[in-house]
């Protein structure tokens, strides 16, 4: 900023203000680094996507000239930049929260993977940047080269890991450094007080652990058949019922969409990933349920690229949109994570694993 005025003569400042009130501003505080207050930093745009494209025509013509660059030498930037973004921005990356993407302990920072990586593709897809990788694995294999993550070992690159309150271990990837992603953040959130990593089989109870009723772990998925020692004990005996109970929990099916036949694909395979965010290890769920069946958001149709107009129009050409009136509009405005959101209405018995009684099932005419 002290430098500005030795390059930019304060006359061009004068004449670029004129007439407007965007483009000094955005120029300063591309400059300086400062957010705008509700507002998107144009320049800041611009540049980013003109540097990205730039980088890839070096690389191309010097891959012509000196052979083929390693590839995504210039790409890590964004990929950290991105995820300090969602970090500071996202409230599904705040550490230590309930379905968060990141967890915090004193073994590490870990991020739930592949979740996390689809949610930097999608903020980098906004963006418009050419030659983002889509496809997790390859956004892990760039990391990991540039030393952002650390590998558990040669042969497995993600962590295996159980959050506070987690059915099952869940795959993440451990950052090198919290200060990765903390970078930029007013407080340094607490890491957690037990470890989150566990060690294959460290999790599985051997016979001299089943026998103890204290020596279960919570969230432990336990076996249906009881050990000698327990099933010696009379029926009356408390200790078999939470047995039955997790293992009746674990059975349960995963939910999944239960696709119509003529439904778009374009439609069908947005609606899909977004109904699939409901099981354990899918990070946050990006729809719920409500009393008339699955609330889904039309943002997450834009996420992916349909729009909100098209997702209607197929959903209810395959009679799976539910509205909440014969005369009303097709969608629904409720909270969703705390935020007033518009969304639609999908029926429930077109998604497994649901318990159909406890829905006010639609009825069997269209809408």
């Amino acid at each position: 900023m002290f430098a500005l005025p030795r390059v930019v003569p304060s006359e061009i400042l004068q004449h670029l203000s004129e007439d407007n009130g965007v483009i000094v501003p955005h120029l300063l505080a591309s400059i300086g680094g400062v957010a705008l207050y509700r507002e998107r930093n144009v320049l800041d745009e611009l540049v980013r996507r003109s540097l990205a494209l730039v980088i890839d025509r070096n690389l191309a013509a010097n891959a012509d000239r000196y052979g083929k660059p390693q590839f995504g030498s210039h790409l890590e930037r964004y990929l950290v930049d991105a995820l300090r973004r969602l970090a500071s921005g996202d409230s599904n990356w705040t550490p230590n929260r309930e379905k968060s993407r990141v967890w915090y302990g004193p073994d590490g920072l870990f991020l739930l993977w592949p979740s996390a990586a689809e949610d930097v593709h999608q903020l980098l897809d906004a963006d418009q940047l050419p030659g983002i990788p889509k496809a997790p694995e390859t956004m892990l294999e760039l990391l990991l080269a540039a030393g952002v993550f650390t590998a558990q070992d040669a042969d497995h690159a993600t962590w295996n890991i159980r959050p506070p309150g987690a059915k099952s271990d869940l795959d993440a990837v451990r950052l090198a450094s919290p200060t990765i992603l903390f970078t930029g953040i007013d407080i340094d959130p607490a890491p957690l007080a037990k470890p989150l990593f566990v060690k294959p089989g460290a999790h599985e109870p051997g016979p001299s652990q089943a026998a103890g009723p204290t020596t279960e772990k919570p969230g432990t998925q336990l076996s249906l058949i009881p050990p000698p020692s327990l099933a010696s004990q009379p029926e009356s005996s408390a200790e078999p019922v939470p047995t039955v109970s997790a293992a009746i929990s674990a059975s349960r099916p995963p939910f999944a969409l239960r696709v119509p036949m003529r439904m778009n694909p374009v439609v069908r395979d947005a609606l899909v990933a977004i109904v699939a965010s409901l099981n354990d290890k899918a990070g946050s769920a990006l729809c719920c349920t409500v009393a008339q069946g699955v609330f889904v958001p039309l943002i997450e149709f834009e996420r992916r690229s349909v729009p909100p107009a098209l997702a209607l129009r197929s959903l209810a050409d395959v009679r799976v949109l539910v509205r909440m009136s014969p005369q009303g509009p097709p969608t629904l405005s409720r909270d969703f994570n705390g935020t007033p959101t518009i969304g639609l209405v999908i029926d429930p018995r077109c998604v497994d694993g649901l318990d159909l009684d406890g829905f006010v099932l639609p009825s069997q005419q269209e809408s």
